[in-house]
């Protein structure tokens, strides 16, 4: 990101916003160490102090959204006392060379817990070895040529980094991701206006990825033709067809042959689209599809299912690609694992905004099999989140949760989690906001032992300078 301000702002100084920030969470919770409903609960009372920075940067030809917001927790009653994590998000774009080169660059750090099967809560305030620091980053320079009205050429590369911090010497973590680095070399040709109906297109992708963990390194060729072919104003034909080859000491299937899939693309009117593709891919059929329905200019329904070979990695990689919010998890809530598995993902949401109350309404099944030691894991759920601004000064939310997981194999175990969530805001002044909520957690599981509640109250106070 530095890299990508110094280059970007030689061309133009731009106008730049930093703005210093601090905030005091006072958390009162009855299972501060998150311990089963069969052990002793300890409350405790958690001080957050979090000072922040935001650095935004626009010019002519950048631009930049960098926070960091280090929080220190100090517990009274808890065995680990203080506690320093670490929140960072961020994005650069620069144009080193005009209407050729370009950089792009992402991060991201926060708090996840590592492991479905372990203690885990809504509540962020406790304190367990389940929670760690994750660190995602992404630096991508690409080149973009113009082929007149003929084509449009982009020759990509992307460094990808991701890490988790394990505590020294625990054996209990071994397979979870940490200290991998992607390397992704692509190159994509696409038809422009010339062609009309009829479109086209080509790519070759090379990656890499380089695991520390101990586990081997794996590679990938992929090469494919696109065509599409607008038959009326509603419906659009697509295919494609390649070769891959995936070489990943993970994966006890590691797919070497060729790929292929037809579809079609629906949009009945200037709100819906609807996208549907079948062929073969990773050595078995694969399916997916995609839809959007804006129900009206503030309401959105959207929906999809994908099957591919990936990793925890790419997933947490996608995420900060294409999450506006700049929050990086694991939308499935699985387990950090290192290693490739195959994923199979349905989703849908709801979206919008009546007046001034603001709801997103979701729900997703997905199953992963990593074909290693570790089990199998299928989680399903949705969630609900409702805004509602009363005045110019006070705003609400409520929000809840559900999500079932099922381990296959040797664990044969099937939780049920619940979370709920109700949050009161007032804005003292431009500067200085206030709130005070309640968050209840429950783990209903197969194992006795790993049934967990907890009760947590909050109050906050922010200000910016």
């Amino acid at each position: 990101m530095v890299l990508a301000v110094a280059i970007a702002g030689q061309a133009s100084a731009g106008e730049w916003e930093v703005i210093p920030s601090l905030e005091i969470v006072e958390t009162y919770t009855d299972n501060v160490d998150l311990v089963s409903e069969q052990e002793d609960k300890t409350e405790d009372l958690v001080s957050r102090i979090t000072p922040g920075l935001t650095v935004r940067g626009e010019g002519a030809r950048m631009t930049l959204d960098l926070t960091y917001s280090p929080s220190f927790l100090i517990f009274i009653e808890s065995d680990e006392e203080t506690d320093l994590r670490h929140f960072l998000s961020g994005e650069a774009n620069a144009e080193l060379a005009e209407d050729f080169l370009f950089l792009d660059a992402r991060a991201s750090v926060n708090q996840q817990f590592l492991d479905r099967g372990g203690v885990i809560s809504s509540n962020q305030d406790n304190a367990t070895d389940n929670r760690r620091t994750v660190q995602t980053y992404s630096v991508s320079p690409y080149v973009v040529h113009n082929f007149g009205t003929a084509a449009t050429s982009r020759l990509r590369y992307r460094a990808s980094y991701s890490d988790v911090s394990i505590p020294e010497g625990s054996n209990q973590f071994d397979d979870i991701l940490r200290d991998t680095l992607d390397h992704d070399l692509s190159l994509r040709v696409d038809s422009g206006p010339r062609f009309g109906r009829l479109s086209w297109g080509a790519e070759a992708i090379y990656t890499k990825t380089d695991r520390a963990s101990g586990r081997s390194d794996a590679d990938s060729q992929t090469a494919r033709l696109f065509a599409g072919y607008q038959l009326n104003r509603m419906v659009r034909l697509v295919g494609s067809a390649g070769y891959e080859n995936i070489d990943d000491a993970t994966l006890s299937r590691a797919p070497n042959n060729f790929i292929w899939d037809v579809g079609f693309t629906l949009t009945p009117g200037p709100r819906t689209t609807l996208t549907v593709r079948g062929g073969r891919r990773f050595g078995e059929e694969t399916w997916s599809g995609n839809l959007e329905y804006r129900i009206s200019d503030r309401t959105i329904l959207s929906g999809g299912y994908v099957e591919e070979i990936t990793s925890t990695q790419r997933v947490l990689i996608g995420e900060l690609l294409t999450n506006p919010d700049g929050i990086v998890v694991d939308p499935g809530g699985f387990s950090l694992i290192d290693g490739s598995f195959r994923r199979n993902r349905a989703y849908a949401s709801l979206r919008g905004q009546r007046g001034r109350t603001s709801f997103l309404f979701s729900g997703f099944w997905e199953e992963r099999e990593p074909e290693l030691a570790r089990p199998r894991e299928e989680n399903f759920g949705g969630s609900a989140r409702i805004t509602r601004q009363f005045s110019r000064y006070i705003s609400g939310t409520l929000s809840g949760s559900y999500q079932n997981t099922k381990f296959d194999r040797s664990l044969n175990r099937e939780d049920d989690f619940y979370s709920g969530t109700i949050n009161l805001n007032y804005q003292v002044s431009q500067s200085i906001s206030g709130g005070l909520s309640y968050i209840f957690t429950y783990r209903d599981s197969t194992d006795a032992a790993r049934e967990i509640m907890e009760n947590a109250v909050k109050i906050n106070v922010r200000a910016t300078f």
